[in-house]
């Protein structure tokens, strides 16, 4: 999720998200591994669950 507030960091991951973008924008890219989603509209989110109940996982 995105935070409310803006930080240098998020400057900073968006300013190298839109520069990597512009060298190469045919390759889909995701702000953050898993952690922190700092830019918002990038190609790719990505989410971890690691519930071990397979009941609650479905749920």
């Amino acid at each position: 999720m995105l935070h409310d507030r803006i930080t240098v960091l998020d400057d900073v991951t968006q300013a190298m998200f839109w520069a990597t973008k512009r060298a190469d924008p045919t390759r889909p890219m995701v702000d953050a591994f898993e952690y922190s989603h700092r830019v918002r509209n990038t190609d790719v989110y990505d989410s971890h669950a690691y519930e071990q109940d397979p009941e609650a996982f479905r749920a």
